[in-house]
């Protein structure tokens, strides 16, 4: 099986190993085999909560299964994993997100969010990092396959819920803001759905990848588009919102 690239992983291995109690050997006299090393262990655990891989499938020959779960219950019982945990479920959140904007079902969205990460699992021996200042590529590529997925699903079925569907476009919201981001009322985002609704597609887009996070150049790289037509799509998109939202009747009501 694939190893993420060293470039991914690299950061977050940093911050996690600052994190790591120390380990004395118990048997000064070296009568026992030589302890794996952290960085492997942690190099497979990651792969197992991304991609959500069974134990026995990451094990090697250099690293058993039983040694995996050793050594997470270790790091558990340390506290130090659920760190690791949040920043792999930083990409999950994020593709999830956004497949749910686009296919406004709860199980089209992680069947999508699931062919999306084994296809960058089979993909990731082809993976060539970039760098864009201090920012990888790697989410505008796992973002590329989703985008992907999206597409294909969508060709085949067509969404079976409305677009107003507060159920639907609530995933668009990042749900670590406070909790007065989310104090909107039903009505006012059925409002702001409707107001999405109406933007063409490609400002819709650009509005839904700023909502999850996603930057400038993530987002012209996903789309094809400049940074420059991204940033342009982008205030048109708003000023059309606010247009759409100063509207009486069903687009809003005048503020």
């Amino acid at each position: 099986m694939p190893a993420i690239p060293s470039s991914i992983i690299e950061p977050v291995w940093d911050q996690f190993s600052a994190l790591l109690p120390p380990h004395p050997d118990a048997h000064p006299l070296g009568c026992h085999r030589p302890r794996i090393p952290d960085r492997v262990v942690f190099d497979k655990l990651v792969q197992v909560l991304v991609f959500g891989c069974a134990y026995w499938r990451i094990a090697d020959d250099d690293c058993s299964a039983t040694t995996l779960r050793r050594r997470r219950d270790e790091w558990i019982a340390a506290g130090v994993l659920d760190h690791l945990a949040s920043v792999v479920e930083a990409y999950v959140d994020l593709v999830w997100r956004y497949v749910m904007s686009r296919l406004s079902d709860p199980h089209r969205a992680a069947d999508a969010t699931s062919v999306s990460f084994q296809k960058a699992l089979a993909a990731l021996p082809n993976f060539q990092p970039q760098r864009r200042g201090d920012e990888t590529t790697f989410r505008c590529w796992l973002m590329t396959i989703a985008r992907n997925v999206v597409i294909d699903q969508t060709r085949r079925d067509r969404p079976t819920t409305a677009l107003d569907d507060p159920a639907a476009q609530r995933w668009l919201i990042d749900t670590r803001r406070g909790p007065e981001d989310h104090a909107i009322a039903d009505d006012e985002r059925r409002r702001i759905d409707r107001a999405l609704a109406e933007l063409p597609d490609a400002q819709r887009q650009v509005v839904e990848l700023r909502l999850i996070g996603m930057k400038g150049a993530e987002i012209a790289g996903l789309l094809g588009m400049t940074e420059s037509a991204v940033k342009t799509a982008y205030h048109r998109a708003c000023s059309r919102l606010r247009d759409l939202l100063s509207e009486p009747g069903d687009g809003g009501s005048p503020r």
